[in-house]
């Protein structure tokens, strides 16, 4: 019965690291791809002087800045994820 116990906590621990390191990824990509846009949109001001592309930069920006905090908070949680998951195996 206790190995069984056991193995059914491994498999929870094993499903939900595998659904944090898919959230972590997803945020990843999203923080990236805005950090792109935003290089871009500069690139592009300064090729153009067009205001269009200002706003492009703040709206990309604040898009960036929220992918990297959901990124930072998806981190702590594995990691919060990873302290539980030792301290219940012990």
């Amino acid at each position: 019965m206790q190995t069984r116990t056991i193995s059914n906590r491994s498999i929870e621990i094993a499903n939900n690291l595998s659904r944090m390191t898919t959230t972590i990824t997803e945020h990843e990509a999203h923080y990236e791809m805005y950090k792109d846009w935003v290089e871009q949109s500069q690139i592009a001001f300064e090729k153009t002087n067009d205001e269009n592309h200002l706003k492009d930069i703040e709206r990309y920006s604040r898009k960036r800045d929220d992918a990297k905090q959901a990124l930072d908070s998806a981190v702590q949680e594995w990691n919060q994820l990873i302290q539980n998951s030792v301290l219940n195996c012990q």
